[in-house]
This record gives C-alpha cells, structure tokens and sequence, in this order.
C-alpha cells in the first residue's frame, strides 16, 4: 500500500496559517530582540558608529532584522 507524504502546507490555507503564525512569534519575540540590542550597545558603549567608524542603523530595524533572521529556525522541519 502506497503513502503519500506531504513535505510542506498543502493548501493555501495552511500556508496562511504558518505566515499568521510567524507574525505572532516576531511580534512576541521582537520585544526581547529590541531589549537586547539596547543593553549590546550600552555595553559596548557604541550607539552611533561601529567599530570601523561606519554609522550604525536603527536599533529598531536592528531588533527587526535579528528577529526575521533567527526566527525562521524555528519553523523549519
């Protein structure tokens, strides 16, 4: 007897779904990525420049940036 596996969302309700889901975790998360990239840069003592003088962004889309690049971790299968 054959089975039929199903690598990802089958419909594009499931799919809807996973992209609700992901919101609600970098909504969640955002918050602690904000906090931490406060305290790196009051420890680091480097609010505006970097280490090699060029300017530093953001610390909001750095706290966007840091959630949309490790939270995808958590949804792959």
């Amino acid at each position: 007897m054959a089975e039929m596996v199903i690598n990802g969302p089958a419909t594009p309700h499931a799919r809807d779904d996973e992209a609700r889901q992901f919101r609600r975790v970098v909504a969640a998360t955002y918050i602690v990525f904000l906090v931490g990239a406060v305290v790196a840069r009051a420890v680091t003592g480097r609010w505006r420049h970097t280490r090699d003088g060029r300017p530093r962004g953001s610390i909001f889309a750095e706290a966007r940036m840091t959630a949309h690049t490790i939270l995808p971790f958590a949804f792959m299968r």
